[in-house]
């Protein structure tokens, strides 16, 4: 996770070439998904350019928010799990 994380914040967001991109459905059909520019998205708000994760993608207002408060709701729960009081 954490190497994903660093390769995530060194991602070029703003490369504009049009072959750049991660999603099978736009590469077939040349179309734009609802995930397109998500990942790239998630790469400007980890720089803090915000403006561009929107311009990428207008789900990343709802879906990095969301994806946040999984990761930090799981982790806690599983140091709930790990902490076992003696009764």
């Amino acid at each position: 996770m954490l190497t994903l994380l660093i390769w995530l914040s060194q991602l070029d967001y703003l490369r504009k070439e049009p072959d750049f991109t991660f999603c099978l459905f736009h590469r077939l059909t040349g179309l734009n998904c609802y995930g397109c520019g998500f990942l790239r998205g998630i790469a400007a708000c980890m720089q803090l350019d915000f403006k561009a994760a929107w311009d990428l993608n207008k789900l990343n207002v709802i879906t990095i928010p969301l994806i946040g408060w999984i990761t930090i709701h799981g982790l806690l729960r599983t140091e709930q799990k790990r902490y076992v009081p003696n009764t």
